[in-house]
């Protein structure tokens, strides 16, 4: 029986959706808090205004401080610094340290992108491709995704490779068009388009399919802490396909995964407990993620079946505290998150 829910679940895993945010770059190397930029912000220059603003909102010298670091970029906007203008439009579409307003957030992306601030012109794509603020109008952001992309955006450049593979604004679906994109940005490093390029090897959109392939651009975004290729590169090893199986990776790389609240990894190490895939048997366990991969909406959840009265009232009690404990050490996993917007 555990056999034929196997052969299900490898059918139906690993449909995860290309990333289609942007992530926030506040590690840029900025100047750190001194007496002297404070100084030289408080005479009015734009520059370091900005550059004070940063270190408070990363904590660069001194105590992190959502607040000052909003007056100071509020600063330095008043003085046309676009740099400050686009961290205000994402201090506002993250709600870091203010109450989340999309709407605030367009207008200042809007008024650094009109200014070319290539990092504004990624984050405005995103806005119109969600609908963030303003009605959803996937061509628009298609538009400002590829000026981005000529600026040197590599987010913008896995953006609109995503918008090509899945055919918004951009007409008819252009799986080798998105390959092409998500190529040019992993091979410069950036973990998202490693992660798409991953998929699209794994899945054969835009490109010949290759688990071996797969695997490579998996372990590479991976080792840059990607969660969605954490948990992907740890269900390939789990299934033994494009790599030789290994439990143990399998294991590390889904726990990894499942701590950032990834749902697919939740389903995977339910597997694991359930199957004695590498583990002890421990069906108490395996309940307890599975709960949390249903609570996360996981669309696969159904392909492994624990039935609450095959389990005795004692398993079922220790599943929830396991699950409730999980939750309540982990809050930020669980939590609705900010779409992730760049700083540079």
């Amino acid at each position: 029986m555990r056999c034929l829910l196997f052969a299900l679940w490898v059918a139906l895993t690993l449909l995860l959706c290309l990333a289609q945010g942007i992530a926030s770059d506040l590690a840029a190397p900025y100047v750190s808090y001194s007496r002297s930029l404070i100084a030289r912000a408080q005479s009015g220059s734009p520059r370091d205004q900005f550059l004070l603003a940063h270190a408070y909102a990363t904590g660069s010298g001194i105590p992190r401080d959502p607040a000052q670091a909003l007056y100071w970029y509020r600063q330095a906007a008043n003085h046309g610094d676009d740099g400050a203008i686009n961290e205000l439009g994402r201090i506002y579409a993250e709600g870091d340290g203010i109450a989340r307003d999309y709407q605030q957030a367009l207008l200042w992306f809007r008024r650094a992108a009109s200014d070319g601030w290539v990092a504004a012109q990624s984050n405005l794509g995103i806005m119109y491709f969600r609908g963030l603020g303003t009605a959803a109008d996937p061509a628009a952001a298609v538009n400002w995704w590829k000026k981005a992309a000529k600026g040197g955006s590599l987010r913008a450049e896995s953006n609109l490779g995503f918008a090509y593979l899945m055919g918004a604004g951009t007409g008819e679906p252009d799986p080798a068009q998105a390959a092409k994109l998500f190529r040019r940005a992993a091979n410069r490093g950036l973990a998202e388009a490693q992660f798409n390029l991953g998929y699209c090897f794994e899945k054969g959109r835009g490109v010949h399919a290759n688990l071996n392939n797969a695997v490579e651009w998996y372990s590479k975004s991976a080792t840059q802490g990607y969660v969605a290729a954490q948990a992907n590169l740890g269900l390939l090893y789990l299934k033994g396909q494009g790599v030789q199986q290994n439990f143990s990776e399998a294991l590390r790389l889904l726990s990894l995964a499942a701590n950032s609240g990834n749902s697919k990894a939740f389903l995977g190490l339910a597997h694991m407990y359930h199957n004695s895939w590498g583990v002890e048997h421990n069906d108490a366990i395996a309940y307890s993620w599975l709960q949390l991969a249903k609570e996360r909406g996981e669309p696969e959840a159904d392909a492994i079946q624990i039935p609450s009265e095959a389990l005795t009232q004692s398993q079922i009690s220790e599943a929830y505290f396991l699950a409730e404990n999980w939750k309540s050490s982990h809050p930020g996993a669980t939590a609705t998150r900010a779409e992730p917007f760049a700083s540079r």
